[in-house]
């Protein structure tokens, strides 16, 4: 939808950011004139909605043109007819505009619901010495702050759409016959580097609302880092399972070939009738060649990344938002109480 305006892409994601920051500045203006007890710590509030709004709608973007020359680059990999390949792609990376229009209704509803009806208070304008913001009384600051909150939630619902779209279209291409190299990886390797895009896409957005606000307070706070949370993690495992699958099937063709192999050496040398130096040495090579072989199939990964550690490292990353969510919880919950008290049984 953003990208059928007629204005540059780029035009259009500042002016939301634009939008965004002038109801939070607006919002918090009414409430705390002059700024005079404003600190540092909120002024950031401020601007963590209207970058993470910038951010979300700039990666909705970023994300669908690597993800047509990734998905480019796999073609060689996926053993299809060209025209069902186009249509899985197709499936992958298109949103339909009826589906993002309810996304926006729905973005709209819930916003709504939480500041209007049930009167839910501001996390962004929330101040130590005023206590939590609510809803203002000011038509048209309320109107442009329910706007705002209707972009933001807006651009989180397309986010997360399009990585569980982009993840079940990419699932469906793991699923398809692919070419694997079992020395070589390089061509299955853009469905470990598309999977990482998204689910990183997704934990940007929860650790910036988790520096930026702090952590959760209110039960629909805890439903949307969870929500984002299992979405960056769906992002990452549930493309990769069909890719792993055959990864798996081409490493045990080839090591039983290899151990068909041994087995033929071993035959041939409890065969030989006297002792001959270089047939003995001709298969005692051959022997060791396939033992060197098989170690080097057994190192390589299951999973289209170069290495173990590079596998390590995505898992990680992919985990980083419940990582540094349980941690800050653990801290709030048993080190801090501590700190304040020593005393305390």
């Amino acid at each position: 939808v953003v990208e059928r305006l007629p204005a540059p892409y780029p035009a259009v994601v500042l002016a939301a950011g634009a939008i965004v920051l002038v109801a939070q500045v607006s919002a918090h203006a009414q409430r705390d004139p002059g700024f005079a007890n404003t600190q540092p710590l909120v002024l950031l509030r401020l601007f963590a909605l209207p970058i993470l709004t910038m951010y979300m709608l700039a990666m909705l973007r970023t994300l669908k043109q690597r993800a047509v020359k990734s998905l480019r680059d796999l073609r060689p990999a996926v053993q299809v007819p060209d025209s069902e390949y186009d249509r899985l792609v197709f499936n992958t990376v298109r949103i339909s505009p009826r589906v993002e229009i309810a996304l926006l209704g729905l973005s709209a509803v819930v916003v709504v619901v939480l500041l209007a009806v049930l009167r839910s208070g501001l996390p962004i304008n929330s101040l130590p010495q005023l206590g939590r913001a609510y809803l203002s009384s000011d038509a048209l600051i309320a109107a442009l702050t329910l706007a705002s909150y209707t972009l933001f939630g807006w651009a989180g619902l397309e986010l997360v759409l399009a990585t569980l779209q982009f993840g079940r279209g990419l699932g469906a291409l793991a699923k398809r016959p692919l070419t694997i190299n079992v020395f070589d990886p390089t061509n299955v390797l853009p469905f470990g580097s598309l999977t990482l895009m998204h689910s990183l896409s997704v934990a940007g957005v929860i650790i910036g609302l988790l520096i930026t606000l702090g952590q959760p307070e209110f039960l629909i706070d805890y439903m949307v880092v969870v929500l984002a949370s299992l979405t960056s993690i769906v992002a990452l495992v549930a493309p990769l399972s069909g890719v792993r699958s055959q990864m798996l099937q081409a490493k045990m063709h080839a090591l039983l070939h290899i151990h068909q192999r041994l087995v033929d050496c071993q035959a041939a040398m409890m065969a030989l009738e006297s002792h001959n130096p270089d047939t003995l040495k001709a298969l005692s090579t051959a022997t060791d060649n396939l033992i060197n072989l098989r170690k080097t199939i057994l190192a390589q990964p299951s999973l289209p990344f170069r290495n173990a550690l590079s596998v390590s490292r995505v898992v990680l990353a992919a985990l980083s938002p419940f990582v540094y969510f349980t941690l800050n919880e653990l801290i709030r919950a048993y080190v801090l109480p501590v700190m304040i008290n020593p005393n305390r049984p």
